[in-house]
């Protein structure tokens, strides 16, 4: 078994939006949740974030690591002991004993070969020896990069092979960005190692952009919980903050949408893109620059200078970062800092509401209607995944 319970508490009948506790040892925590990023930054989401405790609880951990950085780890004493460091660092100032806290490691061997290729039994017990940490409490398979369907599959099953010869630990299944026909071969082998808690890569690709892969997870998972009687979990990564064209006043939320396609929490890009040389430098520069701010009362991301926006996207309660931190003098860099932390808050105040009208027995497809800035093809999509009648 995976060492994680999952309880269900209500479901929309209208769109795949459903209250879930999931428990992994003593830690709980309440969804949909709006996962946390967790780094040494102190202006890392979970860092920043912390003192709102109505959107804490799961934290992710991000941490790329190559080939030769995972032999050195394995054979050099200094360097586990700086590895070791480094994770350690990340948790100052972090509730461990309640938070739950997922490690998402990334894993590139392709060294001077074009591509990835399926890591070898001892690559997967060195990855494995990094998820074996007390701070570390879900064991995930480390995402490899642009690994076809059939090469992941091979690779899950020693992933998991080398987790039964493990000690008792809690594990999760890895749905990789692979192509959607290729996503069904991962039914059988999850259904195998009673998995119930999936980790969904969307590898910086919006949730709606990839509707037909998200129709064949749901597909999957109503499969496996028809099959297990067991509820299963869905944790969305990589999911980028929703952006537009600047000479576009408000554009429709991306992102946030992903709770009422079935996933349970969802956390930020770690995909790293390289920046041409001139954006880079405009990033250091103090001139005022413009952002998007999310409104939940209409699902929108709108432009800084909009009229209005303070009065339209104001919270009722205190909040950690507001507009009024957008001060002058700021460099692109910080802006776009800032930019996250506040929109990131307000999709874990937008997950808190959603529980509570979960709980409160309210619809959510009526409440997902009235969002003025979602677009009739997004509503059409999000209502399409409704969960077939039994």
């Amino acid at each position: 078994m995976p060492g994680i319970e999952i309880d269900p508490n209500r479901e929309d009948p209208e769109v795949r939006c459903r209250q879930l506790n999931v428990r992994v040892g003593t830690k709980t925590a309440a969804t949909p949740r709006r996962s946390l990023c967790l780094t040494s930054d102190p202006h890392s989401e979970a860092h920043a974030l912390s003192s709102n405790r109505s959107i804490t609880s799961i934290n992710e951990l991000p941490r790329e690591i190559d080939k030769d950085l995972l032999d050195q780890i394995d054979g050099d004493q200094d360097q586990q002991e700086a590895f070791g460091r480094n994770i350690r660092y990340r948790f100052a100032g972090i509730d461990t004993t309640t938070d739950i806290t997922v490690f998402i490691l990334t894993y590139n061997n392709k060294g001077q070969h074009p591509a990835n290729r399926q890591p070898s039994e001892v690559e997967v017990e060195y990855l494995c020896g990094l998820l074996d940490h007390p701070y570390n409490d879900i064991w995930v398979p480390p995402r490899v990069p642009g690994l076809s369907g059939r090469a992941y599959i091979e690779y899950l099953r020693e992933f998991y092979e080398q987790v039964d010869s493990n000690r008792k630990v809690a594990y999760a299944g890895l749905i990789p960005h692979i192509m959607r026909l290729e996503i069904r071969l991962l039914t059988e082998l999850y259904q195998d190692h009673e998995v119930n808690y999936f980790i969904v890569d969307f590898d910086g690709r919006h949730p709606l952009d990839l509707y037909l892969n998200v129709r064949e997870i749901a597909q999957m998972i109503d499969t496996i919980e028809r099959e297990t009687g067991s509820t299963c979990f869905l944790h969305a990564i990589n999911v980028p903050m929703t952006k537009g064209r600047w000479a576009t006043q408000v554009v429709p939320a991306k992102d946030i949408p992903v709770f009422a396609m079935g996933f349970n929490c969802f956390g930020s890009s770690h995909i790293r893109r390289t920046l041409p040389p001139e954006v880079a430098e405009k990033l250091k520069s103090k001139s005022k620059r413009p952002f998007r701010v999310f409104n939940r009362h209409d699902y929108g991301y709108y432009r800084s200078d909009t009229p209005g926006l303070k009065g339209m996207a104001a919270e009722t309660e205190p909040t950690v970062f507001s507009l009024a931190d957008f001060t002058n003098g700021l460099t692109g860099t910080e802006v776009n800092s800032l930019e996250k932390l506040l929109n990131v808050e307000r999709h874990g105040l937008e997950a808190k509401e959603l529980r509570k009208r979960l709980v409160d027995k309210e619809s959510i497809g009526k409440y997902i209607r009235a969002k003025k800035q979602m677009p009739e093809i997004y509503q059409r999509k999000i209502f399409k995944l409704k969960k077939p009648a039994t």
